[in-house]
């Protein structure tokens, strides 16, 4: 399994808005991906906090890598009004030796 970890800067009053969007316009279009197992936000417990973490589980680098490069940009620019600073992103192998539960769930 391959993971895209994507730190976004949200401004403070666009969170909810945020979290919307991503429930109700990417979450569709990355279950259409092939792929794409499984979207995982992570939402600061502090709401003062502006660091909202995205990570999407994909299949293999191969499918991640097809989305990065025709779809991801089309999402940045639908969240770009909502955030203070670029999104960053970061891949990693997703070692599932240490994760058999999830790895199982997801299969």
């Amino acid at each position: 399994m391959f993971a895209r970890v994507l730190e976004f800067h949200v401004k403070l009053e666009k969170k909810n808005d945020f979290i919307q969007i991503h429930k109700n316009r990417i979450l569709p279009v990355l279950r259409r991906e092939i792929g794409f197992l499984e979207l995982l936000p992570l939402i600061p417990f502090n709401m003062n906090e502006d660091k909202v973490i995205i990570i999407t589980l994909w299949a293999n680098p191969v499918d991640a890598e097809n989305y990065d490069r025709e779809i991801f940009p089309l999402i940045v620019d639908l969240l770009k009004p909502l955030m203070s600073a670029p999104v960053t992103l970061k891949v990693y192998n997703l070692e599932t030796s240490l994760c058999e539960q999830l790895a199982e769930a997801l299969v």
